[in-house]
């Protein structure tokens, strides 16, 4: 779905799942620094208004390695996400571990 390729139906185009961005208890979501001037992140980022993408900050990325240029990994360790509409900012935090002794489903 817009990456090129044909696939049969629309599950095998998905790949951004929760943990994309949320994580899961033992690993925290990928992230890159976006460090070149030419990256296509930045040149998104530009056609876009509201949102305020520079060179220097982490973004978060899908794993198959693009950028995530609307989600930023803010220095407290939370996350910025920008509504690419209004620029609306919303923070979220990456998953917590679960407690030894709680059970999962």
């Amino acid at each position: 779905m817009g990456d090129g390729n044909l696939y049969n139906n629309k599950k095998e185009s998905q790949y951004i799942r929760c943990k994309t961005c949320h994580g899961t208890s033992t690993e925290l979501p990928l992230t890159r620094q976006i460090s070149d001037p030419n990256d296509l992140a930045l040149k998104m980022a530009f056609l876009n208004p509201v949102i305020d993408l520079q060179v220097g900050i982490r973004s978060l990325m899908t794993e198959k390695g693009e950028a995530l240029w609307n989600i930023r990994l803010l220095p407290d360790g939370q996350y910025e996400l920008f509504d690419k509409a209004s620029g609306q900012r919303f923070t979220f935090r990456r998953c917590r571990a679960q407690p030894a002794n709680k059970k999962t489903r």
